[in-house]
């Protein structure tokens, strides 16, 4: 049993000095998608559940516009992966409908309210592709200008690979905590046990005592 709790601390240990990397919280956002006939709002908060990939782009960055398909491909490519488009440029909603139109996405493009751009550090330098995590939605990866296919898949696999031993770790916590409790109740039952046989003698002694 002893064995068992001290090599579940190690995992854990090992787990916390890897994983712990003092990742920064991505800003939240509440913004309107552009789409003819859908000018509902998105907001980070939808997305707990999935890795995120925000790319801040303007229509007259051709860079910008060329990371568009690169994002849509990558997103493709995994189910836990939501990709959003982000306005960085005041644009009006007829100039952002068209220009959607032209790219087809399949992922949704928002328009920019002033201040998300700020919020995410994002300049005249164009693209900007942010990687946010799942659950505790924190930023893995920024990459100021073009990010390649290549690069955002690798950075993706590991942040899955990571999110994966988070879990693991999260069982182990759990399995630790049943384990010491269930040695814990398996010394209170050899407790009772022991005090019963010793009140068993104590009696039969008292009994035989002349």
């Amino acid at each position: 049993m002893k064995k068992i709790i001290c090599l579940i601390l190690c995992f854990v240990f090992y787990c916390t000095i890897c994983f712990s990397d003092g990742l920064k919280k991505a800003p939240g956002f509440s913004l309107r998608k552009v789409s003819f006939g859908d000018t509902s709002s998105v907001s980070l908060d939808e997305y707990k559940q999935n890795i995120v990939l925000l790319v801040f782009f303007a229509r007259w960055n051709i860079p910008s516009v060329n990371q568009i398909p690169v994002i849509e491909g990558v997103a493709d490519s995994y189910q836990e992966v939501i990709a959003l488009g982000i306005n960085s440029s005041l644009d009006a909603d007829n100039n952002l409908t068209r220009f959607e139109n032209q790219m087809s996405a399949n992922f949704p493009f928002l328009a920019s309210d002033g201040v998300v751009t700020q919020k995410y550090g994002v300049g005249q330098n164009l693209p900007v592709v942010v990687l946010i995590t799942a659950d505790s939605q924190e930023i893995y990866k920024k990459y100021t200008g073009p990010v390649s296919y290549q690069k955002l898949k690798q950075d993706i696999d590991k942040l899955l690979a990571e999110e994966k031993a988070k879990r693991e770790e999260e069982k182990l916590k759990e399995k630790l905590k049943e384990t010491q409790e269930d040695s814990k109740e398996t010394s209170n039952e050899t407790k009772t046990e022991h005090e019963i046989i010793y009140n068993t003698v104590q009696d039969t002694e008292e009994t035989q005592s002349p």
